[in-house]
């Protein structure tokens, strides 16, 4: 037989034996288009192997010679030796329990190479065998006692005879516990420690080459099998231990991954440490980390170089119905065995299992020590390896599929160590501070083995699961993960109410921080975790649409922050920065802006002025600005929010991408449009680099580019945008009831809709404002959607359906946002137009009386009276936009308009229109004519007197004036446009 044709075999061999029965035939059955002889051979091999056999249990090659295998005759005597059973057959020998009768009578175990089985390379494979048992002189490897040939000429060895059972099936049948376990497989370890002294390394190390037996009354564990040994100084070639076919040596559910590597040659000590780690494993929870009996040769490769194996514990906890009876064989129940496995013993075993060998024991003696201290009650130096290092091999491992999912995790994880450390700070005094970084450590730990886990196919797991289905298993298993622990808990459930508010679960959110809340006051936390949480609490209320919840809980908390931990403590500020978004959200904004210019103060002193927390408090105050038309105001502190970040973080940093983010939008709203889209692009292109196109923010910037190309009319770029945003959301892992993917089917709807598919859109609305309602209640974005539809079906001439729609988002806005609200004023006046449509003058009329009211109120009965423009505007344009001249307070209105301007409005052509009229109404001619020539000018277009004296030639109409002022102003300027 060639070297090619005995590595063909070997290789099918190796891989037929690693396969359960029933893929086996089906991969036997997979090779009738090849060699038939070779097949044949594989065949007989297959049916003689006995996997069950402790000794030899993976046969290496074929013989070279027809081999009867149901001929159990028994070799002649020779040399003394008197041959009684055939203890077992491998690939190139055969074990022979014999009876030696001199020097001394003893029954010995005595190897023979096969008949036939003289190549060179399997000769030199014997003789190494015997060359390594012959160095070492150990109790726990069986001796060699002679060595020879037989008349016949084939070489033999004779060994020590172990009687004993595998140390898996020993440790079960004698009912041994966890701790006589390890006691036992210590002594494994010495003896493998002597052996890498001697300058071998096994390569073959599992349960079955491990026997057990009882000497003087003590079990006594018996190392054997160096079949594949190798000098420690020895180079490898491809014949001693991968195959030309790419397979490998040694059993799979045991090799370390070097010994798994293609082609690799490069092995030393540590892989036999990594296959001690797969035994104890086995021996602690009676499986193996991974079960690849039924896996092909390259999918067994994978699994044993990239996937990471679940903790010891976590897999004895899914063993399901068979934990009964592994709980049985170690002398306990199910539930007490799975509470006394120490996270020691999981360090341990998983030191032993690293990929990376240089993270491993660096000998057999070290990983003894430690097992010796784990039973003496003393620390391991084997520790979980930190977060840090876990979630970086995590994601290089599986880098596109969890981007989104490991970022929120790790967010999370940033916030959480932050609090946990804040309560560490806190209670100093009085507990051990190392007691207390201990139990953060524990609390980082239970995120990232939930993590790592869920993406372990050991455990079901996959690289694409949801995130959600990664918090929900954490807040299962929280409750019984630290019984005697709510400090740890409290933490926990804090930081998975903030990933659940990420996802946009709200009501989750909520019970875990209101549990949060009262594992920490049971605990005795200090205040500052406590007031923090109530902080996040106030950020779901607000989410969840309770806004007054909301303010009421942050105000509340931020009162007994200041009083009790001092207005610059870092969660008062913290605290007081909720506030004044919980304003904002609230269309409180010069309340808002109050509290937002204190907050900057405050984070100033306690960070310093080029702090990225002062940018942050900047971009919050900018939302504010916005809110009140001072949009020139917001984009300066934009501006000077984006300088500190690009200093201290860096262009690309998330946050700086999120401050250009909100800049881009201030520039659209004060006409720069194209800036804006540059800017847009810009964010959106950078976050692709940074982020990955699955990112959650990536597809928030992929729909700002797509309102780009709305407001150039190009709607269907901007819907094919928009359905690349919800694919992307939906890449992210993101809730399908998370407020961006609802924005961004409302997006996708309004494009579909400005391309005239009235229908298709008509229906996609109405599912929108069912979706809305249900996640968000009557709430201003159903106010959206419900103007949309509206806009829709006045297309179609639907006006009574139009004003029904709009009824209802009136009311929303009204009741959310209040009568000085620019989204009220908006709805106010898409209702008056669904009114004129279907001449409903009674209903108009009463829509104006309460309207007029609500304003009179809002400006003139208040007390202080409003100091925001905007309200003061809508005031001032209520007088000339309503229908009827009785209802009209023309005084009023002057002094709004006025009052606007002193304000900050002197760029404002509509007021200048709405001084104009109601001047002319009053009977002041002169300052009506100098108004109106001011506003004309403001939009481009010069007036003289005579243009707007016949402006108000003929009527008394103020919508009549309106329109030939801005006619006349169209007819100027467009030369200048032509």
């Amino acid at each position: 037989m060639t070297d090619d044709r005995e590595q063909r075999i070997e290789a099918l061999f190796a891989h037929a034996t690693a396969l359960d029965p029933a893929h086996r035939d089906v991969f036997v059955d997979g090779l009738d288009g090849d060699d038939a002889e070779l097949r044949e051979e594989l065949i007989s091999l297959l049916r003689y192997d006995d996997t069950t056999t402790s000794f030899l249990d993976r046969p290496i090659v074929p013989p070279l010679v027809d081999v009867d295998w149901d001929d159990e005759t028994l070799p002649e005597s020779f040399d003394g030796f008197v041959f009684l059973s055939r203890l077992g057959v491998g690939g190139f020998g055969e074990v022979y329990l014999a009876e030696q009768t001199h020097p001394v009578r003893r029954r010995v175990a005595v190897k023979l190479i096969r008949p036939g089985m003289n190549s060179r390379q399997l000769l030199a494979r014997f003789e190494a065998e015997r060359q390594a048992l012959a160095m070492m002189d150990h109790p726990g490897i069986a001796k060699i006692l002679g060595a020879g040939s037989t008349p016949e000429g084939r070489p033999y060895f004779a060994m020590e005879y172990v009687r004993g059972a595998p140390i898996t099936c020993y440790c079960d049948q004698h009912s041994f516990d966890l701790r006589s376990r390890v006691e036992l497989f210590a002594e494994v370890c010495r003896g493998v420690h002597h052996a890498h002294q001697k300058g071998v390394i096994h390569r073959d190390l599992k349960p079955s080459n491990v026997l057990v037996a009882e000497h003087e009354g003590r079990a006594t564990p018996m190392i054997i099998d160096f079949g594949i040994a190798k000098a420690i100084d020895e180079p490898l070639t491809d014949r001693t231990i991968v195959t030309e076919q790419r397979s490998f040596l040694g059993t799979p559910d045991y090799v370390s991954p070097e010994q798994a590597e293609s082609g690799g040659q490069d092995l030393d000590t540590r892989s036999d440490i990594y296959s001690l780690g797969v035994m104890l494993y086995e021996i602690l929870t009676g499986v193996t980390p991974f079960d690849l009996r039924s896996s092909t040769l390259e999918d067994a490769r994978r699994v044993i170089q990239q996937v990471d194996p679940p903790r010891p514990s976590t897999r004895l906890a899914l063993l399901g119905e068979t934990l009964n009876e592994v709980a049985r064989h170690r002398g306990t129940d199910s539930r007490a065995l799975t509470r006394s496995f120490d996270r020691d013993l999981d360090w341990i075993v998983l030191k032993c299992l690293e990929k990376d060998r240089g993270r491993r024991y660096d000998s057999a003696s070290a990983l003894t020590e430690d097992l010796q201290r784990y039973l003496d009650n003393q620390p391991v130096l084997a520790g979980p390896p930190t977060w840090r290092y876990r979630v970086r091999k995590f994601v290089r491992r599986h880098r596109v599929p969890v981007a989104t999912a490991t970022l929120l995790i790790v967010a999370t994880l940033l916030g959480l160590t932050a609090s946990t450390l804040g309560f560490v700070e806190a209670r100093r005094e009085r507990d051990n501070a190392e007691r207390e970084g201990r139990r953060a450590a524990a609390v980082q730990e239970f995120f990232v083995e939930r993590m790592i886990d869920a993406a372990n196919p050991g455990l079901g797991g996959d690289a694409q699961t949801p995130v959600g289905e990664i918090i929900d298993r954490a807040a299962a298993e929280v409750g019984d993960a630290f019984p005697n622990d709510p400090d740890i808990e409290a933490t926990i459930r804090a930081a998975l109410g903030r990933a659940f508010s990420q996802l946009g679960r709200y009501q989750d959110a909520l019970a875990q921080l209101e549990r949060a809340i009262e594992l920490g006051h049971a605990a005795g936390l200090g205040l500052s975790p406590l007031l923090s949480w109530r902080g996040d609490r106030a950020e779901a209320l607000r989410m969840f649409g309770d806004r007054d919840g909301a303010l009421t809980e942050v105000r509340e908390a931020e009162a007994v922050a200041a009083r009790e931990l001092g207005p610059l403590d870092r969660v008062s500020v913290r605290l007081e920065s909720i506030l004044g978004t919980n304003l904002w959200r609230s269309a409180r904004y010069e309340e808002s802006e109050e509290v937002h210019r204190r907050n900057i103060e405050k984070v100033e002193q306690v960070y310093g002025p080029d702090h990225v927390e002062v940018a942050l408090a900047k971009s919050r105050l900018g939302l504010a600005l916005r809110a009140q038309d001072k949009t020139p105001a917001a984009i300066e502190l934009y501006e000077q929010a984006v300088a500190i970040l690009e200093r201290r973080l860096s262009p690309e940093h998330p946050r700086t991408l999120t401050v250009k983010n909100n800049l881009a939008v201030a520039l659209e709203e004060i006409g720069r449009t194209e800036e804006a889209e540059q800017l847009h692009r810009s964010v959106y292109e950078t976050r692709r680099r940074v982020l990955g196109d699955a990112h959650a923010h990536t597809v928030d910037s992929l729909r700002n580019v797509a309102r780009s190309l709305s407001r150039k009319r190009d709607y269907a770029g901007a819907e094919a945008l928009h359905r690349d945003a919800l694919r992307g959301y939906e890449a992210s892992q993101q809730s399908p009831d998370h407020p961006s993917v609802l924005q961004a089917r409302r997006d996708l709807v309004n494009s579909i809709k400005n391309q005239g598919r009235l229908d298709e859109a008509a229906e996609l609305y109405e599912a929108l404002i069912r979706d809305d309602r249900r996640v968000l209640g009557e709430t201003p974005e159903v106010a959206y959607v419900l103007t949309s539809l509206a806009d829709l079906e006045t297309r179609r001439n639907n006006h009574a359906r139009a004003a029904e729609l709009r009824r209802e988002a009136v009311a929303i806005h009204l009741e959310h946002s209040g009568a000085a609200h620019r989204e009220t004023y908006r709805a106010e006046d898409w209702l008056v137009s669904s009114l004129h449509a279907l001449d409903e003058r009674n209903e108009l009329r009463q829509f104006r009386e309460a309207q007029i009211a609500r304003m009179r109120h809002a400006c003139l009965e208040t007390d202080p009276p409003p100091t925001d423009r905007r309200t003061w505007r809508r005031w001032a344009l209520l007088q000339i936009d309503c229908e009827f001249d009785d209802l009209r307070d023309v005084t009023a209105g002057l002094d709004a308009a006025h009052r606007v301007i002193d304000l900050g409005g002197d760029d404002d052509a509509a007021i200048y229109e709405v001084i104009g009229i109601l001047e002319r109404l009053a009977g002041h001619e002169e300052p009506s004519i100098s108004a109106m020539i001011r506003g004309a000018r403001l939009c481009g277009a010069t007036l003289d007197r005579d243009a707007i004296l016949e402006i108000f030639r003929g009527t008394d109409s103020p919508q009549t004036w309106r329109e030939r002022l801005r006619e006349a102003i169209r007819r100027a300027r467009a030369p200048s446009d032509g």
